[in-house]
């Protein structure tokens, strides 16, 4: 997202993160994506974006279900100091 310059849960090519998951074999029977982005200084940065995934029902639920054992996150800084947050759940 921070490199192409969008922000959203599809690529402008289509790709997603249950697409990514696919391609790397990695088998679940429910998945879930929470992505946030903010230009807050880096003390609060990850503050926001969890402060906005527990004001969101449905963000709240992904973080929440009892269904999602894995969970991976990522982060990056884009050149203009917007930070991108993304983090995907996934169930057995």
């Amino acid at each position: 997202m921070a490199t192409k310059g969008y922000f959203a849960h599809t690529s402008p090519s289509g790709e997603t993160a249950f697409s990514i998951l696919a391609r790397a074999g990695y088998r679940y029977a429910s998945a879930g994506e929470n992505i946030a982005r903010n230009n807050y200084p880096d003390g609060q940065s990850v503050s926001v974006a969890m402060t906005g995934f527990m004001n969101s029902s449905t963000h709240r639920y992904n973080i929440m279900d009892p269904g999602f054992a894995a969970v991976g996150i990522g982060s990056v800084v884009a050149q203009d100091g917007m930070k991108y947050y993304a983090v995907v759940f996934a169930g057995q």
